[in-house]
């Protein structure tokens, strides 16, 4: 009888649907096959996310570099057409008439003017681009860091996992063990 008792207490121990040894290493592996799962995918994100990154940041930079460009040409331009406009008012002779207010300084002037707000306008979206490139930057960076302190959490949790079904299916092959000589013991009482 006593023998019987331990062998259900064994059975009972390993095969109990919620709280036996092989449901323990069922819902272990379950939960590592999670983790595993959720590795993958934070990792294919964040591979997703940083090449997205990559792209705006090359984005930004080849605007950067024409917006550079443009406004060096711009201000030469503007320069050059100062330095003529300049030159030709002081190699008229005294003979020469003064030309109608039409074509006066004023409108030298409004074009001098209108010359400096395109550039002024250039610098300013050049300034928000590299701000903006900025912020990418960290953005980035502070991504990366919370990916990485996810996946070590993440790594650990594995660790556990792997270690937790290891534990239990040493205490299982124990416990099999035990129950195959405790069903031996019986066969040969029984046969007694």
């Amino acid at each position: 009888r006593k023998i019987q008792e331990e062998i259900t207490n064994l059975k009972n121990s390993m095969e109990a649907p919620k709280t036996g040894i092989k449901a323990l290493i069922s819902e272990s592996e379950q939960k590592l096959k999670s983790n595993l799962k959720s590795q993958a995918d934070e990792t294919a994100s964040r591979r997703q996310d940083n090449l997205n990154y990559q792209k705006n940041v090359a984005t930004m930079s080849d605007a950067i570099s024409a917006l550079e460009k443009g406004a060096s040409v711009l201000k030469k331009y503007y320069e050059e057409l100062e330095a003529k406009l300049d030159a030709s008012f002081l190699q008229r002779s005294k003979e020469e008439p003064a030309p109608p207010d039409t074509f006066g300084d004023e409108g030298y002037k409004g074009q001098s003017q209108q010359g400096n707000e395109v550039l002024d306008m250039l610098k300013f979206i050049l300034d928000e681009t590299w701000k903006e490139e900025k912020e990418a930057h960290s953005d980035e960076k502070n991504e990366q860091h919370d990916f990485e302190d996810s996946m070590a959490d993440l790594k650990k949790q594995e660790s556990d996992f792997q270690k937790q079904i290891a534990k239990l299916e040493k205490v299982l092959g124990e416990k099999s063990e035990e129950l195959l000589k405790k069903q031996e013991e019986l066969a040969k009482t029984e046969s007694e």
